[in-house]
């Protein structure tokens, strides 16, 4: 009982490094344990009504691909358009999600798509757009071809000429 009071909560802190994670009456295993019927679930739970419940298969889902994955092509176009959703925070979750799928990434489609998550760079609503910004860098360690796009991004940005604001 302790160590479910203890799991229960690492759930309420946000602490999700334990055995398990419980989606919503669905028990999604931690990584080593994964199959894809859970990476669905998760994948599904991104776009629940309770945003708790869409933090905690956030949170999954950024571990589970903070490695190579096999599934990457499975979600991929799914991410890509949800880049355009209406619900900001639902564009920032598939910005996020889509970065780390970089690496998962061997038909580098990621050049192709880049400039959809590089238009997610200028969301209108700000924290959307840093979120973007701030997992961008995943890309570059896609490989060198995804690090050059970066970098010409890098260098365009740094002589496109900057709005003056009056003092």
């Amino acid at each position: 009982m302790a160590t479910e009071q203890h799991q229960h909560d690492n759930l309420e802190s946000g602490n999700a490094h334990f055995n398990s994670v419980s989606l919503d009456r669905c028990v999604v295993p931690r990584i080593g344990e994964i199959d894809e019927r859970n990476n669905t679930t998760a994948l599904n739970k991104l776009h629940a009504e309770d945003k708790g419940l869409q933090n905690k298969a956030f949170l999954y889902l950024l571990e589970e691909t903070a490695k190579p994955v096999d599934w990457a092509y499975d979600v991929w176009d799914e991410r890509v358009a949800i880049l355009k959703h209406k619900d900001n925070r639902q564009r920032a979750i598939a910005a996020q999600v889509l970065c780390n799928l970089a690496k998962s990434d061997p038909n580098k489609r990621m050049l192709k798509d880049f400039s959809a998550l590089l238009a997610a760079t200028k969301d209108e609503r700000f924290v959307t757009a840093r979120h973007c910004m701030q997992a961008l860098w995943k890309v570059g360690l896609a490989g060198r071809d995804q690090r050059k796009k970066l970098t010409v991004l890098q260098i365009a940005s740094a002589s496109a000429p900057r709005k003056r604001t009056a003092p």
